[in-house]
């Protein structure tokens, strides 16, 4: 409505009602999303990192840091350490099922994703932002997980299913995987999306700005939404905003976007 009283050339008096409804609806919508994420579908970034503790200390008490899995029940324990350490590093979307495992990194640097191990390093180059960013590469800090779980895949990829070292995990059933590792831990079913809410959420509550350079050096698109309720900054990565700032005639709005 608003917008076709714009192109009918409507005084801004006419239009203000229209805006102020626009306003008021758009908080009641954003303050539900804020509400409804609080369940089972969003984590602090203090609970993942809950996560990697737990998973750390089974781990451990296995002495798993110190020899290579003995069966597919100790190699996935190893694989979902990793993943919810990886995650907690770098919060990208789902490439992390794509990563092939290679030891040249002149072979990764034009296609595909992939986990070099000389050094260890994560390499992308099909990703969803891949247009704008281009290749990309993590540096991975010397740790003897990754080189087990490496050694342990028989696929050829990082992420291998729980009773198969040779099927990777690969499309929606990594959904399901990282979903589940936070579900049989946490109770909450959180997944990448929920986890990179979680980074920006904690890291720039306090300076919406600076996460627009955090959404660029992870690769994502760039749309940040500061919550009126909480205060706090969520990661809008594939979603629309609630508001169009574009749509209202004062003051400056929450919604920032590039690119």
């Amino acid at each position: 409505m608003i917008a076709l009283l714009k192109c009918n050339g409507c005084e801004n008096e006419t239009m203000m009602p229209f805006v102020h409804k626009h306003q008021e609806l758009a908080g009641k919508l954003k303050e539900k999303a804020d509400m409804q994420s609080t369940d089972k579908d969003f984590a602090t970034l203090e609970e993942i990192r809950g996560v990697e503790t737990l998973l750390r200390r089974v781990v451990k008490q296995k002495k798993l840091f110190s020899r290579d899995a003995a069966n597919d029940e100790e190699r996935d324990l190893l694989q979902r350490l990793l993943l919810v350490r990886l995650y907690l590093k770098y919060p990208l979307r789902n490439e992390y099922a794509t990563l092939k495992i290679t030891s040249c990194p002149t072979d990764a640097k034009y296609t595909g994703n992939w986990i070099c191990t000389r050094p260890y390093k994560v390499i992308l180059n099909d990703y969803k932002t891949s247009n704008k960013y281009g290749h990309k590469e993590y540096e991975l800090p010397p740790d003897r997980l990754a080189a087990r779980v490496v050694r342990s895949s028989q696929s050829g990829y990082l992420l291998n299913c729980k009773k198969c070292a040779a099927s990777p995990i690969t499309g929606p059933y990594f959904n399901h995987y990282l979903s589940n590792i936070f579900m049989e831990t946490i109770n909450k079913r959180i997944g990448s999306s929920a986890i990179r809410k979680a980074h920006v959420t904690d890291m720039y509550k306090d300076a919406p700005r600076d996460a627009l350079g955090e959404a660029a050096a992870a690769g994502w698109r760039r749309r940040v939404v500061e919550a009126p309720q909480k205060r706090s900054v969520v990661l809008r990565a594939d979603l629309r905003a609630v508001t169009r700032p574009e749509e209202l005639t004062h003051g400056r709005h929450a919604v920032h976007t590039a690119a």
